[in-house]
């Protein structure tokens, strides 16, 4: 499994509960849309809950999952964060995109970890 990963900011002076609910209810969808044909197998969005101190700057992520890298690498080419909503308005560093291979590891306890 491939995923790509990007991580982004919120703006100063947004709501950060008040932007998920933002990126949930618009974004969401029209990515959702975009992302038919590219291979993607999963998408998931995550909003920050807690932080180290002073580590709050950071605000959410979004991760897409391919079955390969030459899928993920395809749709990342043609993928471009597109800034004409009001989620992506409020936020920065959306060019901090990652290709990561993933590698599931059984736990100790012969469970399997919760997806």
């Amino acid at each position: 499994m491939v995923k790509f990963l990007t991580t982004f900011r919120l703006k100063p002076g947004f709501d950060r509960d008040e932007t998920f609910q933002l990126w949930k209810a618009e974004h969401v969808p029209k990515f959702v849309e975009m992302l038919k044909g590219t291979g993607a197998r999963k998408y998931v969005i995550a909003k920050l809950l807690s932080a180290p101190e002073g580590g709050t700057e950071f605000f959410g992520m979004a991760e897409i999952w391919y079955d390969n890298l030459e899928d993920a690498l395809k749709a990342t080419q043609n993928s471009v964060a597109r800034r004409d909503s009001a989620f992506t308005e409020r936020i920065t560093d959306m060019r901090r995109v990652y290709v990561l291979e993933e590698e599931e590891v059984e736990l100790a306890d012969g469970g399997a970890p919760r997806r």
